[in-house]
């Protein structure tokens, strides 16, 4: 009795949530404070006969049997008729209105051009850096100016003018979504990385190479790297760059035409296709590969431009009309910007994101993938304001949030890699309830979570859904079906085959459905603890700054602009609770303890996937020597007596102001010291000390100062973008320390981010046995105590004994081997808050 009480308790909690859409979970704040649901989906045509075809079955497929078969319910409305004075803004308020009426709506599909027979208008917003107005459906998604950021469900457009091109681009969407075990599905473990590390100047003329942009080509072989480490994928690579300038059109159509899951490009361009290797509108045609097409990032000037003023079709859009119905060629999609100036530092932010967010497996969705990236460049730019050559300024986050859009269905999920197979507990097949309760596992036994069941009738109606929790419990309540109708459960999960299993509703005996608790439950892995503190700190373990000249004894790294080398530590040394016997040192004032092939100057925050693993950052920057011209000096020294490895960077030139060097001006040059202190079997102490510092890189995100997690989803960050995380901006003869043997810190973190009051999560799982994991969130640095009671008020188990913990969240694992079965309450307590919440072990 006591069990079910427990479950009603918790499963009323859940009952009574809030409803939020499945796809909009990774960009919720306290996302485990709601339940989620498959949403609407909403087709908006752009051609009256349009109307016969989205659903046909005979003519390629029907579009909205597929969506409803994936858990949506489906809406088909005219243009027409939502707009008869063909107003963007008209439809804007037509959206909103439907969006109040319908909550839950999720995604917006618009079928049409901006132009011709089927056109649904779209918006404008002024480019910065060229004399026009770029394409935006963005507008279409949110309501005020004050969630430009949030919007309010995602959306993209299929940029079709007839019937015919209808058909091909439902055709291979449809195809795409409904792959099976039986299909030949190897094209789908590999990756196409194209780059082309070129410029041309205002006129299309080419630039000398030596000022060609480096990063599209290193972005491309960092993805190549997190591909290779990270997951199973094959890469292949088409990269033009100023030693390897022999990269044409043929490495690029090859590979493709061999067969590619997704395809990726960073470089140059314009609306008529990719500069460097060459890859035009034409050059689509001698695609040949009908049956495999792969999704398609093209992180370029005006590639997803729908409506160009020059070209009919832009290059996204030709790759996903090419071919016809019969055989497709091109893409399933593509994801690219309409604007033809866009600036490389921001493409590459946004690129790295999206593709962090799959190889992490956080998100596959195409418009929430793209979402994020945009959401990315806002927190690397924050607040970033650019003159305008239309006037005025432009904020570079709501720029790239609406110059970037998906050709193609938005809520396209992405297959990385080739499908695995569900299995379920369901082995009747008759129902003889009003509802079905099943357990969805994958092929080794571990349930799925966020399995969504769609329930159709014969006719195509979606009549139930529901969403497996983190048990793999999936429960469909239904009603009003006539005894002996035929029914079509249907199973999908990213990653996952869709499953269909044929159902027939015998009669309904009375029984009720149990709940099935549906937890979100954020399970943060647990990072080592380290303290930043600063010279200027009032702290008992404050550092003194005590610089250690080591020019005279030390070795010359024999560094040069954007290079790097590997030497020895000379001890073991423990960082993040991981032991390392070399380190990579950087020129640009960075240095990792894991291998890197990339001479990272462009600074990112602390923590983001694109800088190098393991990063220490004493002074991230663009260090410069003025094109060879300036002595460039990195020394490292091994202090064996006081066990220690120093590298010092001696006054080395900003790559800001180097051209100035030598000059009456002069340029400003840095110094500054990383020392590593060996900790034996513990983590060593870091210890960063500014001699001569100067954060001028205005253009460049000023610098990075911090220690990053070699998983790169966790740091501590002191500096960036100028501002200061810590106590003050660093200065001349200061010295800041991160240790894990203090508990003091003097780190503050980016306060969107804090929660606001001290909060205590459910434990995860529940009921467990006999371990689980209690999260639990500060707003401030505190003493924290934490227990688990008996039903009597007797504490039977100390799991947080008087520690302080900074602010932001926390996860602890906890092992119940010695407690008995049974309903507990734990109990945090920080300052004079205390929460408690109930957890039940079952063994």
């Amino acid at each position: 009795m006591r069990k079910l009480l427990y479950l009603f308790f918790i499963g009323l909690s859940i009952v009574n949530a809030e409803v939020k859409t499945l796809s909009m979970r990774p960009f919720i704040e306290n996302a485990e404070d709601y339940t989620y649901s498959r949403g609407r989906f909403l087709i908006i045509l752009g051609n009256n006969a349009f109307s016969t075809m989205i659903s046909n079955e005979q003519a390629y497929g029907d579009f909205v049997n597929l969506k409803k078969s994936q858990g949506y319910d489906v809406d088909v409305e005219t243009y027409s008729s939502i707009s008869p004075s063909n107003s963007a803004t008209e439809l804007k308020d037509w959206l909103e209105d439907y969006s109040d009426t319908y909550p839950l709506l999720e995604y917006v599909l618009l079928v049409g051009d901006v132009s011709n027979n089927a056109a649904i208008p779209t918006f404008q917003i002024p480019s910065y850096n060229e004399p026009e107005q770029d394409a935006t459906d963005y507008p279409y998604t949110f309501f005020s100016e004050g969630d430009m950021y949030n919007p309010r469900f995602f959306i993209g457009r299929w940029s079709v003018d007839a019937v015919s091109e209808l058909l091909n681009l439902k055709g291979r969407t449809i195809k795409y979504q409904s792959i099976q075990p039986t299909d030949d599905l190897e094209y789908l473990n590999k990756a196409l990385l194209v780059a082309g590390s070129y410029k041309t100047d205002a006129g299309a003329v080419p630039v000398p190479d030596t000022t060609w942009p480096l990063t599209p080509y290193w972005t491309s072989l960092w993805i190549q790297d997190e591909l290779k480490s990270g997951t199973f994928m094959e890469v292949d690579t088409a990269l033009f760059h100023i030693n390897n300038q022999n990269t044409t059109t043929t490495d690029v159509i090859n590979p493709w035409n061999e067969g590619i899951g997704i395809v990726n490009y960073r470089g140059w361009g314009n609306a008529t296709g990719w500069t460097k290797p060459e890859f035009k509108l034409d050059d689509v045609n001698d695609i040949t590969n009908y049956e495999n097409l792969p999704v398609v990032w093209s992180f370029v000037c005006n590639t997803g431009d729908f409506g160009n003023d020059t070209n009919d079709k832009c290059l996204g859009e030709k790759l996903t009309i090419s071919g016809n119905a019969e055989n497709p060629k091109g893409a399933v999609a593509v994801i690219g910007p309409s604007d033809l100036d866009t600036d490389t530092r921001f493409n590459n932010v946004l690129c790295g994101q999206m593709w962090d967010e799959m190889i992490e497996g956080r998100i596959y969705e195409l418009a929430p993938i793209l979402h994020a990236g945009k959401q990315a460049v806002a927190k690397e730019f924050e607040d970033l304001e650019v003159s305008s050559v239309n006037g005025g300024t432009m904020s570079i986050p709501k720029f790239y949030h609406h110059v970037y859009s998906v050709l193609g269905d938005p809520s396209l999920s992405v297959w990385f890699g080739e499908p695995s197979e569900m299995s379920h507990s369901l082995t009747n097949t008759t129902l003889m309830q009003s509802h079905i309760s099943l357990t969805v596992t994958n092929q080794e036994g571990i349930a799925i979570q966020d399995v969504v069941g769609a329930l159709l009738n014969s006719n195509g109606d979606l009549i139930a859904k529901g969403i497996s929790n983190e048990s793999g419990l999936l429960n469909i309540d239904f009603s009003d079906i006539e005894d002996g109708t035929e029914l079509e459960l249907f199973l999908n999960a990213p990653q996952f085959f869709q499953k269909k299993i044929e159902l027939i509703f015998q009669s309904d005996d009375g029984s009720d459905l149990a709940d099935a608790v549906y937890n979100y439950n954020v399970i943060e892995p647990i990072y080592t603890n380290y303290s930043a503190i600063s010279s200027i700190d009032d702290s008992d373990d404050a550092p003194v700054y005590d610089w250690i000249e080591i020019k005279s004894q030390g070795i010359d790294l024999e560094l040069q602009d954007d290079t790097h080398t590997r030497i020895p530590i000379g001890f073991n040394f423990t960082y993040f609770d991981q032991g390392y016997d070399s380190i990579t040192v950087c020129s640009n004032g960075w240095v990792s303890l894991e291998p890197c092939t990339i001479n990272h100057f462009w600074n990112f925050s602390i923590p983001f996937p694109m800088g190098p693993n393991a990063l220490i950052a004493p002074f991230m920057d663009d260090l410069d020597d003025n094109v060879g011209t300036e002595p460039f000096k990195v020394y490292s020294y091994l202090d064996i007596e006081n066990d220690q490895l120093i590298i010092q960077w001696d006054n080395v030139a900003n790559g800001e102001d180097d051209e100035f060097c030598g000059t009456e001006q002069d340029c400003t040059r840095e110094t500054f010291q990383l020392i590593l202190k060996d900790g034996g079997s513990q983590n060593g102490d870091i210890l960063f000390q500014y001699k001569e510092i100067h954060d001028i890189d205005e253009n460049g995100n000023y610098s990075t100062i911090g220690i990053e997690s070699p998983d790169q989803n966790f740091g501590y960050q002191y500096q960036f973008r100028n501002i200061s995380y810590g106590s003050q901006l660093v200065e001349n003869e200061m010295a800041i320390l991160f240790t894990t043997n203090s508990d003091d810190t003097f780190l503050s973190v980016d306060e969107s981010i804090l929660p606001s009051q001290l909060t205590l999560f459910q434990n995860f799982p529940n009921p467990f046995n006999p371990t689980t994991n209690i999260s639990f969130s500060l707003d401030k640095l505190d003493v924290v105590n934490m227990s688990i009671f008996d039903l009597n008020g007797k504490e039977v188990y100390k799991i947080i004994d008087n520690q302080f913990y900074p602010a932001g969240q926390h996860t602890i694992n906890i092992n119940g081997t010695e407690l008995s079965s049974g309903l507990y309450f734990y109990q945090i307590q920080s300052g004079e808050n205390i929460l408690t919440k109930k957890m039940l072990l079952l063994k």
